[in-house]
């Protein structure tokens, strides 16, 4: 019973209800895509992964949308040809923004939808399956960290990001769990 509380315990009570209704009602999702060259293959006639991932991006914008959520999208891909991070930082190689965090937009989900039926490259390339390069995951991981603290619109939001592809090794584990799984044959 309240009676039987002090003023402290209910001043306390009364300051958690206020910071209750400061929880952040509007999502920030960066769609992380793995853009190797082996997302791109078709199988069994369906579309290949990536076009697949990029079908799922496009369609949870448009459902965004229509509900008048103010959620914000980006897309980052990993794997690619090319760099292109925010603010034109150096020294993440194979990493391309592909979308900045912003509001779906009929001109947002238009540039997935030209990139989906596109029959050429796109511009930012895809990393083949036996290229000397390769993709740090970490460094996928440390551009993501800057996207989400550098957005001003990301401030006061639930970041949420969602890595999408067909690798089921784990990407974090990198060269060493390639140097060991070759060294004894085991994966």
């Amino acid at each position: 019973m309240d009676l039987l509380l002090d003023d402290a315990e209910n001043e306390y009570a009364e300051l958690g209800a206020e910071s209750d209704k400061e929880i952040p009602q509007k999502d920030c999702v960066l769609f992380i895509i793995d853009a190797h060259e082996r997302m791109t293959r078709r199988s069994h006639g369906e579309p290949s992964p990536f076009m697949q991932a990029l079908r799922g991006v496009i369609n949870t914008m448009q459902d965004r949308i229509l509900t008048g959520d103010n959620d914000m999208f980006g897309v980052l891909l990993y794997g690619t040809k090319k760099a292109q991070v925010p603010n034109d930082h150096q020294g993440f190689p194979h990493i391309f923004l592909l979308q900045e965090l912003d509001l779906p937009s009929a001109e947002s989900i238009s540039k997935l939808n030209r990139l989906l039926e596109s029959k050429e490259d796109p511009a930012f390339g895809h990393l083949e399956a036996h290229s000397s390069e390769t993709c740090d995951f970490s460094n996928v991981l440390w551009v993501t960290s800057m996207i989400f603290n550098t957005s001003k619109q990301a401030k006061q939001t639930r970041r949420r990001a969602y890595i999408i592809t067909d690798n089921d090794r784990c990407p974090c584990m990198g060269g060493a769990f390639l140097l060991l799984s070759t060294s004894t044959g085991h994966v």
